[in-house]
């Protein structure tokens, strides 16, 4: 089922960073994640399934299309 998914998401059926998003993280409507180490798991995500990660902007507008917050910290960038 997994491939079937992830296949789907390189022909553009389904967005990548939905795909990652189920497979590797964890929901918690109270969490946050650095932007640097949220973009490090999905390039190794995606290098693992042999295809190239989108840039970090367009993963940063693809997280915020999805519902999730970019917030400046003084000493890092956040995912919410």
């Amino acid at each position: 089922e997994r491939c079937i998914e992830f296949r789907d998401a390189l022909h553009g059926r389904e967005d990548t960073v939905g795909a990652w998003i189920r497979s590797e993280c964890k929901r918690d409507p109270d969490g946050e994640v650095q932007a640097r180490r949220a973009y490090e798991s999905y390039s190794v995500f995606m290098k693992a399934e042999r295809a190239d990660p989108l840039n970090r902007a367009e993963f940063k507008a693809a997280l915020v299309s999805k519902g999730f917050r970019h917030r400046k910290r003084n000493s890092s960038n956040v995912y919410e």
